[in-house]
Order: structure tokens, then sequence, then C-alpha cells
């Protein structure tokens, strides 16, 4: 029998039994048709001019049938209080071996579900940024630290041998990579509208970014998160065994910088959602990794130093927790006159800059070399 809430909030009764017991089933066929409505939500288009545009059919509709839902969604699309579903979704990381959470990492709506995101910083995120200005995918490491599945990893990964550790998340990195490749070359070909009117083929259509998954298939938002979330967990926990993938993501996130850069094809404001929204290239996450996977503890603060930045550390709470930093009931956390430190350390980089990176990236080459 779980007495979670009534220790902690006070208001909900122990109870026993699977998740499915709470929902009743005279409201069953009210709910599934409740969160069916829920999930027609689309990532915004690129550029608003382009809102009437053919919008590509095949491939674009959610998810049509609850079976293929992952449980966790189904925990978040409920209507229980936040309590319960919380605990839903804890008691189902709970069961879940190591590499089935690290597969299930691309569940996007695990890095949304909090909201805190959506306000942090906001006032840093220009769409017609480039080049991006420090700080403008500062909201990226939040999602990843409201994710459960994200700080359930972090401890158990680093639970494991660090060998062990790093094989594990470096061959994830790969095959990663491998999928996110694909689902941006399609999402290019579907994403005219990136482009100026005079660069613009007629015959093609477009497509904004999904941000749900289409038929049980990923997403490139969910897969992006994904490969952000891996990065963190490998310069965390100093996983050596992983640089070599993290430096093939580098080479890939500097491309599509370069790609978008300058370019006088592409809409600005469109090429900065792109980045932002889309690419890997967040300079704070990729340069953690790099430093964690390539260059001994010690070193790290000297190149960091060097570079003009400095990094920041956060007391967050196990996964296992009701309350969270940044998780659904982080208003809870903000309102408590002393809230309790968190028992999980995660490390990252403050906001750098384009130059900044290019410096910790050429600091650490010559540190190997050396």
């Amino acid at each position: 029998m779980r007495t979670r809430y009534c220790e902690r909030f006070g208001k909900l009764r122990p109870y026993q039994g699977k998740a499915n017991a709470f929902i009743s089933p005279a409201c069953g066929l009210l709910l599934v048709l409740i969160l069916l409505m829920a999930v027609n939500l689309q990532a915004p288009a690129f550029a608003g001019e382009d809102a009437n545009q053919p919008v590509e059919a095949k491939g674009d509709a959610p998810i049509e049938s609850l079976s293929k839902w992952p449980e966790t969604l189904k925990a978040m699309r409920s209507e229980l209080p936040d309590e319960v579903r919380i605990d839903m979704i804890i008691r189902i990381l709970e069961k879940e071996p190591i590499q089935l959470s690290l597969a299930r990492l691309d569940e996007y709506n695990m890095y949304t579900w909090g909201g805190e995101w959506i306000f942090y910083e906001k006032h840093t995120y220009r769409m017609d940024d480039i080049p991006l200005k420090p700080g403008v995918c500062r909201k990226d490491m939040i999602c990843i630290m409201s994710n459960r599945r994200f700080l359930k990893l972090m401890e158990e990964l680093g639970m494991l041998p660090r060998a062990k550790a790093g094989e594990l998340v470096g061959k994830d990195i790969v095959s990663t990579l491998s999928l996110y490749r694909k689902l941006w070359d399609e999402q290019m070909e579907c994403t005219d509208q990136v482009k100026k009117v005079q660069y613009r083929d007629p015959n093609k259509p477009t497509r904004a970014l999904p941000a749900y998954n289409i038929h049980g298939r990923p997403t490139l938002l969910g897969v992006r998160f994904k490969m952000l979330a891996l990065l963190a967990i490998a310069g965390n926990l100093q996983l050596q065994e992983a640089r070599s993938a993290v430096m093939q993501v580098i080479d890939l996130a500097i491309e599509q910088r370069n790609e978008f850069y300058n370019n006088p094809v592409y809409f600005e404001s469109a090429a900065a959602h792109m980045l932002v929204e889309a690419s890997l290239y967040n300079r704070q996450i990729l340069a953690t990794a790099a430093l964690g996977t390539s260059v001994e503890f010690s070193a790290q603060e000297a190149i960091v130093k060097a570079a003009g930045c400095s990094f920041k550390s956060e007391k967050v709470q196990r996964y296992t927790e009701i309350i969270t930093r940044y998780g659904r009931l982080s208003h809870e956390y903000e309102i408590m006159k002393n809230p309790p430190e968190g028992s999980l350390t995660v490390r990252y980089l403050e906001p750098i800059s384009d130059s900044q990176f290019g410096l910790i990236i050429n600091a650490i080459g010559k540190a190997k070399v050396k």
C-alpha cells in the first residue's frame, strides 16, 4: 500500500492496485475522447507569412489509437490529480531497466510536462538572432532536468562502472545520431518555408515541426531532446568511453550552424527557429559533454576559465520525489519557505557565445594532443 501523498500533502487516501484502477468505467469513453482531442497540437510553422502554405498530409497526423501511447503519456494525459499522475509515472519508471529507459528517452512529452521551461528566461529568445545570442537555448536544460527519466538515468548510470556506463551511452548516442540525421533530412525536405520566396520550389509540400509521435514513430523534436539528454549525461558522469560519439554530434551541430548562419537562402527568423528548436547546436550542452568526456576533471575548470565562462551546478531531486524543482509541481517547490535541497547534482556550462564555444572545443583538441 502506497501512502506517499498522505504523508506529504495530507489530502489523498492510500491506494492499491494498478494505474487504471483510478479511472471509473463510466468516464472511460469520455476520457478517451478528451485525450484524442488533446493531442491535436503541432509546433508552430517557422514563418508567419507561410501559414496558408500546403501541409504534407502523410505522417502529420497524431497518434489515432490510445493503445499506441506510451504508458507515461497515458498517465500525463489523464484527468487525475497531479500527485496521482506523478506517482503513476514514478511507478512506471521504477520498473524500467536502464536499456529501456534509454530507448524511451525520446518521449517528447516527458520534457515539456512541467511547464516551467516555457517561461524561463523568455526575454533572451528572439527569433531574428543570427548569430544566436548566449542563453537562447537555456530552456533545453530546463526541459531535460524536468524529465524524470533523465533523472533516473543520471542516478542509475552513475552507479554502474564508468566504462560500462560509457559504453551504453556511447552506443546509444551513435544510434540516436543516425536516426536524428534521417529525421532532420526529412524535415528539411518538407520545410521549404524556411527559404526566401525566390529560392523555393512551389511544388514541394511544407510541414511544421511535429511535436508528438506520429503513428508510433519517433519525431525530430523528441529525438533531439533525447540526444541532448544523452550528452548531458555523458558530460556529467565523465564518460570518456563516449567521447568519440560526442564529437560526432558536435561535428553535425557545427554543420547545422554553418548551414543557417549568414546564408542568403534563408529567412533569419526561420533559420533561428530551426537552430533553436530542431538542431543540435546547443553550445552549453555540447561543450559540457565535450569537456566531461575528453578532459580530466581537474583540467576542465582551467579551460572554461580561459574561455571566460563558468560551470553551474544544481542540486535537483530524485525522480521518485513528488515535487521537483523543474517538474509538474514546480510551483509548489517555489512557494516552500525552505525547499529541500536535492541529492542529485547536475553540472553544465552557463550560457556561452559562439566564440567561447570555439575556444573550448579548440582547447579540448590541444589538451588531447598533449
